[in-house]
């Protein structure tokens, strides 16, 4: 699910081999085709359209679900995680990458800091239903996963690292990855942009290099579970988490709302070349994964077992 570029759908692929099968999806049309370019060789794999938080795939097809990135951006992920069930065959695998706090996440975080500080952003942060951190706190996703009906669930505290040529060069990358942000920048006058780029760069000061460039910490959580056998739970309602401590203390609130999103939070398709976290959220999950014979993914459906040991530090 989410699959965007393609990317993690390409190493699944490989995974299972020639007798297995790969479904990629994303809600985005757009990110289909590129991920359909991506696997233009391999032949165990497809593409579709599929909206993750109502897929409408056939039950109990796949033998493992995977989404990286995108549940939290899903305005009720119980609900989706019960039809994610449906989709798997009892035993069936589930992984999932989501963001935790913007306290573990600065590289994003002093964007939208920095948009409050000039009174370009308004409203709360984004940990609230849709929110870029509305699943970072590790019992709120656990418990999601176990309401819609999943069993063994283990979640991995994964530390990553991002490294950026200079302060100009992190703000035209992650203003093009937020969403809400980066729609309240373009439509912003210049003035303003400049104004948020160098309060950014002020708040990013210390990270900064004698070459100028600068190495940013990033946090994930990555979940795996299995499928409960019999009939998913009924839907019902979950409150959402209040977020972080030190944004709940902060005298101003510094994210837009992520109000005007679909109904599977999908934004406008990224460059390739922003996703720079992809490439160690894939190599994350790709240890998690054990064989299998058939991968659906509404965000490459695999096999998935629990990650063991410490976290394992990646570089993105």
């Amino acid at each position: 699910l989410a699959c965007g570029t393609g990317d993690l759908a390409r190493q699944l692929a490989e995974r299972v081999g020639a007798d297995g099968q790969v479904l990629a999806t994303d809600y985005a049309p757009a990110m289909v085709s590129l991920a359909a370019a991506a696997l233009i060789n391999d032949p165990q794999a497809s593409t579709a359209v599929v909206d993750a938080a109502a897929t409408g795939l056939a039950p109990e097809s796949y033998s493992a679900v995977i989404c990286a990135m995108g549940l939290m951006f899903l305005p009720d992920p119980t609900a989706a995680l019960k039809d994610w069930r449906r989709v798997l065959v009892p035993g069936g695998r589930l992984a999932i990458a989501v963001w935790a706090g913007p306290g573990d996440n600065l590289w994003v975080a002093s964007l939208g800091m920095s948009a409050a500080m000039n009174g370009l952003a308004v409203g709360g942060p984004p940990t609230g239903p849709g929110g870029l951190f509305s699943l970072s706190d590790p019992e709120v996703l656990a418990q999601a996963a176990t309401d819609a009906g999943f069993t063994d669930v283990h979640i991995d505290q994964t530390p990553l690292s991002f490294r950026y040529g200079s302060t100009d060069e992190h703000f035209d990358i992650v203003s093009s990855l937020a969403g809400p942000l980066a729609t309240l920048l373009a439509s912003a006058r210049q003035e303003q942009r400049d104004a948020v780029r160098a309060t950014c760069a002020e708040l990013l000061c210390g990270q900064v290099a004698t070459d100028g460039s600068l190495r940013l910490a990033g946090l994930a959580l990555i979940l795996s579970a299995r499928a409960s056998p019999g009939p998913a739970p009924p839907n019902g309602s979950r409150t959402a988490h209040p977020g972080c401590a030190w944004l709940r203390r902060a005298s101003r609130c510094w994210w837009p709302a992520a109000a005007g999103r679909s109904a599977s939070g999908r934004a406008a398709p990224l460059p390739r070349r922003t996703v720079r976290y992809s490439g160690a959220i894939q190599a994350i999950i790709g240890r998690s994964l054990a064989p299998t014979t058939s991968i659906g993914c509404s965000a490459p459906s695999l096999r998935c077992r629990a990650i063991s040991g410490p976290p394992a530090s990646s570089s993105a």
